[in-house]
């Protein structure tokens, strides 16, 4: 539906030509490669590759497409991956479309739509996780952290020693050395502790 809009809204504007549209962002990434286009729009949560994998892809190929990404919604972690790949600009995907046509021009002519409101919180927010994680590899030894890590998604303590290759009785141990490192007392405690590093 997005890409008809889209395909629909390139194809009414006389100054703008459409060189290809697709879903997938394997193929996507294929005609931005072979077909060079000024611009590429992309949607970040394509299958096969989201949009900012291709973004990726393509700043490795050192193409001069210049990449707009389009999202429902984005992460902080989309937003701080676009600019570090040099995205041009993001917008939302229900965007008036003349603002669409605007940035696409603008883009076309070298300049970058990186809205402020979006980029500011969103690098903040990437910046204290990585803090918080930071701070947490400084705390707990390497296996420690691997441990937190394993455990932080659910994994029993036996699967847990069969992935990193020790005894139940040695995860046991490092466990309650995170408990106590961490202030915590219980695998619920750790788990919550971990989502919170995520927020």
């Amino acid at each position: 539906m997005v890409l008809m809009g889209l395909r629909s809204l390139v194809e009414s504007d006389p100054g703008l030509a459409l060189v290809g549209g697709f879903t997938d962002g394997a193929e996507a990434f294929a005609c931005i490669r072979d077909q060079q286009p000024d611009v590429a729009v992309l949607d970040v949560n394509m299958p096969t590759m989201g949009g900012v994998s291709v973004l990726q892809s393509v700043r490795a190929t050192n193409s001069s497409c210049r990449i707009i990404l389009l999202a429902a919604h984005f992460s902080d972690d989309d937003i701080v991956a676009a600019v570090q790949f040099g995205a041009r600009c993001i917008m939302p995907k229900d965007a008036v479309a003349g603002d669409l046509i605007k940035c696409i021009r603008t883009v076309a002519g070298g300049a970058t739509c990186l809205p402020p409101n979006l980029l500011r919180p969103a690098m903040a927010r990437v910046e204290e996780r990585q803090r918080r994680h930071r701070w947490l590899e400084e705390l707990l030894t390497a296996r420690e952290y691997e441990i937190f890590a394993l455990a932080a998604t659910g994994l029993p303590n036996k699967v847990m020693a069969g992935q990193i290759g020790v005894t139940e009785g040695t995860i046991k141990l490092h466990l309650n050395n995170i408990y106590t490192k961490l202030e915590i007392s219980s695998r619920g405690e750790l788990v919550r502790l971990a989502r919170s590093l995520e927020t």
